[in-house]
């Protein structure tokens, strides 16, 4: 199953508790989504696109990433929500931005540490063959024959 943008604005709006756009608008809930791709491409050198985002047509986020960037996103969200509060909210709502501050600042920390994991199991899978690269055992050398080169089945 393709997870769409429509999806991911479903789990994040989820994750943030606000499943009525109430306090976090969809435009703010994409944003979080762009940036969390952002920073997933950026660190892997990838282009990432879900289905409906920016004109996209197609996903390119492997499913298994799909939390990672849920999360990210919802961080995102809660900390624009926070920059909007500052300076407009009414004295009484100041324990509410320092408590939306605090779990954006916990979420994205979350997020960039799930993020560092996936930049070093990427880098482990590149350095590691998938095969083995040594094949003189297949092709055995006529100098290390203990047979004397006439019984070996590989010789041509």
């Amino acid at each position: 199953m393709t997870t769409t943008l429509t999806t991911f604005e479903a789990r994040v709006s989820a994750l943030l508790e606000d499943t009525l756009h109430k306090v976090f608008p969809v435009a703010t809930i994409d944003e979080g989504i762009r940036q969390a791709l952002s920073d997933y491409g950026n660190l892997l050198g990838v282009t990432v696109n879900i289905d409906g985002l920016d004109g996209a047509v197609t996903k390119t986020l492997p499913n298994l990433y799909d939390a990672v960037i849920v999360a990210g996103a919802a961080g995102y969200a809660a900390r624009s929500h926070v920059v909007g509060m500052t300076g407009l909210a009414p004295v009484g709502t100041v324990v509410l931005q320092a408590a939306f501050n605090t779990w954006a600042q916990n979420q994205l920390a979350a997020y960039h540490k799930a993020l560092d994991q996936l930049w070093q199991v990427s880098q482990r899978a590149l350095s590691t063959q998938p095969y083995d690269t040594d094949h003189s055992w297949l092709f055995p050398d006529e100098s290390t024959d203990t047979q004397g080169g006439s019984d070996n089945p590989y010789k041509f």
